[in-house]
């Protein structure tokens, strides 16, 4: 048998069940909790805060700017279809692992 370059008769080569995908353009989606008990005193009042509107959508309030779309694209684990600018809310994502 003629073995690939770089490989000796008894070496094994590489079985795809072996193999272990990971995603390099996955998202990390900050959770609401994420700055409570972790900054010090006299930060607590400066940590972006994190709300539910009337409508049900969250968003980030930073220096008295609101940034919404908290989960945007957030998208793992669904159909193509559903691609959008959804979820909008903590509410309409899939629970991590």
């Amino acid at each position: 048998m003629i073995m690939p370059r770089g490989l000796v008769e008894g070496d094994r080569l590489m079985d795809n069940d072996d193999m272990v995908l990971v995603s390099v353009d996955d998202h990390v989606v900050e959770p609401p909790h994420l700055f409570e008990g972790r900054l010090p005193a006299k930060y607590v009042d400066l940590a972006p805060q994190f709300i539910t509107r009337a409508d049900g959508t969250n968003a980030w309030v930073y220096e008295g700017t609101e940034i919404g779309k908290v989960a945007l694209n957030a998208v793992a684990g669904r159909p193509k279809e559903e691609y959008g600018m959804e979820p909008t809310s903590f509410a309409e994502l899939r629970a991590g692992g």
